[in-house]
This record gives C-alpha cells, structure tokens and sequence, in this order.
C-alpha cells in the first residue's frame, strides 16, 4: 500500500493522517499539485489524498494544475481510492459534472450528520475552513449533511470527498489562525477554546474513517 498525497498549499498536509499512517507503517509520499506534469507518473500509488488550499475550483484559468488533479481522479475513477478533503472534496464534485461556487464561509467548529449506512458516528463536530460548496455528483451517494452548509460528503464509487478538515491538530488550527485576517481576536480565542474541546473526538473519528478508506 502506498499513498500518495497532492498538497494545494505548502501549509496543508495530511497532519494527524501522518500519524495513522505512521502507526501502520503505511508508506506515503507528497506531491505539490502545481509540479504535477503527466498524472500517469502517479499510477503505481495505491491510493490518492487530493489536500485543501485557498484556490476556488472555477479558478482553473490562473491555476491550470486543478485540471490536472481532475484529470488524475477521472483516471483512477473506480479502480483506486480517492479521498478529497475541503478543495479535494470540491475537485472531485467538479471532475463529475457537479459545480462547485462561492456560498457561506466556514470557520471553526461545526456539526455534521451521517445520513449514509456507514461506520461512522451519527453526528461529530468537525472543524471547517472554508467558502466554497459544491453540488453532488449525478450517481453519488451523500454522507455527511450539515445545518449551515448541506453538502458536507458523499461518496461515487471509490472516491471519497468531505468538506470538513478531518485532518487538523491544534498546532494545524493555530498555524492557520495566526493566518487568517478576517477574523477578529475573540472568535480567534473561542475557535482555540472549541479546539481544546473537540479535537480528540476529531482525531479518533479520523482513525475510523482512514481505516475504512484504506480498505475501499
């Protein structure tokens, strides 16, 4: 087993994902997704992690290397897994026919719902750093449902999107917010605070998940 992770931002890697697969001696590499040039270098890996960044999917005119990741999903469709987390998950909808466009911004902490037969919880807290949803894909199922933004996962045969950051640590989350300039010091406070609160249930929800992905 080898996975390969395309990174979108020098800031976004698999974080606590490390960790799992360090654990289970998996062997994984990255990529960052602008040095991407034949997607068909990239075939021996067994399975793909396609990671968030700031880049909208409808952005493809100044970043061309999204058509690549597209054009690498569409490629393994049906026969690897893929796993797309935030603008992975948004790549995936897109490379299907579905769109994906600006809508309400996400940051923090929120809830999700299962609304699929899987073994995961019925309800985690997930943290989300995001503006931007995307439609469902003809034929996918639906996973994950949310109050504020609705479309939150869904799965299309073995490609696997979530619109949450299921792999963040605090140190990821107060990476980003040192970062992030929209946001005024005490939602900054209070997004430490909920960290604090959900970040082990975060994680151990990751385990299950990454286990369950792995074995697609």
């Amino acid at each position: 087993m080898r996975v390969l992770a395309i990174k979108n931002a020098k800031n976004e890697g698999l974080e606590y994902i490390e960790n799992i697969f360090e654990a289970r001696n998996i062997e994984f590499d990255y990529v960052m997704a602008k040095e991407i040039e034949e997607v068909s270098e990239y075939l021996d890996y067994t399975h793909f992690i396609i990671l968030g960044g700031p880049q909208g999917v409808y952005e493809d005119d100044k970043h061309p290397y999204l058509k690549k990741e597209m054009e690498l999903i569409r490629l393994v469709d049906g026969k690897k897994p893929v796993l797309g987390v935030c603008l992975g998950a948004q790549l995936i909808a897109n490379a299907f026919g579905a769109d994906v466009y600006k809508y309400k911004k996400e940051l923090g902490w929120y809830s999700v719902r299962k609304v699929a037969d899987l073994p995961f919880p019925d309800e985690m807290v997930v943290f989300q750093w995001h503006q931007d949803t995307f439609n469902i894909p003809e034929d996918a199922k639906i996973v994950f449902k949310g109050d504020n933004v609705e479309n939150q996962g869904f799965i299309l045969r073995k490609n696997v999107a979530v619109q949450f950051h299921l792999e963040v640590t605090k140190d990821t989350v107060r990476n980003w917010l040192e970062s992030e300039g929209s946001l005024d010091d005490e939602v900054k406070d209070r997004i430490v605070e909920d960290t604090d609160k959900y970040i082990d249930d975060l994680n151990r929800n990751t385990e299950i998940l990454i286990e369950w992905f792995l074995n697609l």
